[in-house]
């Protein structure tokens, strides 16, 4: 399991999430971008770009821990 911010340093959590999901080795990892763009169109984006699920800041602990279960267990 992957916690993907979306704003990194010289590239973007987006563009990363493309890259692991082109890799064969890599693209069966879940990922699960945390990030404060809360936007429709910036969730549609994340999830289109291969990413499993979406958490938006603040992060609430419990919503968190529900994703990452859903994706462990």
């Amino acid at each position: 399991l992957i916690l993907m911010d979306i704003r990194l340093g010289k590239i973007s959590g987006v563009e990363l999430t493309k890259m692991l999901k082109a890799d064969d080795k890599l693209k069966e990892i879940p990922v699960v971008a945390v990030t404060a763009l809360a936007m429709k169109k910036d969730k549609d984006i994340i999830l289109e770009c291969g990413c499993d699920a979406y958490v938006s800041k603040p992060v609430s602990v419990q919503t968190l821990l529900n994703v990452v279960s859903k994706f462990l267990n």
